[in-house]
């Protein structure tokens, strides 16, 4: 399911949100582990129904814009994704726990004699600094024990652009 929606306030304010939720399984996982202290025997696991993973129940986010009567667009929004699982067992120690960033963007437009439009653009990116991963992989094995690996893929902490748009 999701909802999607905006609302212009007035003529300087917009506000939107987006929601979806979702349920993304397999019918019937098998899970394939190697032990390596026993001559690299296969060793498969059944877990029945689980989620896909990667693949949040959970994603939604929100914006506040506002434009002024000179052209400056501010623009605030957040995002939040729900947990996913590294991989297709569903279990809890194979996951990426719920994250939420925040971002502003800015646009300012310029007059000038030798374009049709010069804009101003800054985006400054996870303002809060959030520390996150949003994906990543895990590798059981059996090695004299049940061995499981999780790897994740940190993302930036607070980082930003500047740019110009030319319309000649």
């Amino acid at each position: 399911m999701e909802l999607v929606g905006r609302y212009l306030i007035n003529n300087k304010l917009l506000i939107g949100a987006n929601l979806t939720l979702s349920q993304n399984k397999i019918k019937s996982f098998t899970e394939t582990i190697y032990d390596y202290s026993n001559e690299r025997e296969a060793i498969n696991i059944d877990h029945g129904t689980t989620d896909i993973a990667l693949s949040p129940n959970l994603t939604a986010s929100c914006m506040v814009s506002y434009q002024n009567e000179k052209g400056l667009i501010l623009t605030w929004s957040t995002r939040l994704i729900g947990k996913q699982y590294l991989d297709n067992t569903s279990s809890e120690n194979r996951s990426i726990p719920t994250f939420s960033t925040s971002h502003i963007n800015f646009s300012y437009p310029l007059l000038t004699k030798f374009a049709k439009e010069l804009q101003i653009l800054i985006q400054l990116n996870n303002i809060f600094d959030q520390k996150y991963s949003s994906g990543g992989y895990s590798y059981t094995y059996i090695y004299n024990k049940q061995i499981t690996e999780n790897f994740l893929y940190p993302q930036a902490g607070f980082h930003g652009m500047a740019g110009v748009s030319i319309k000649l």
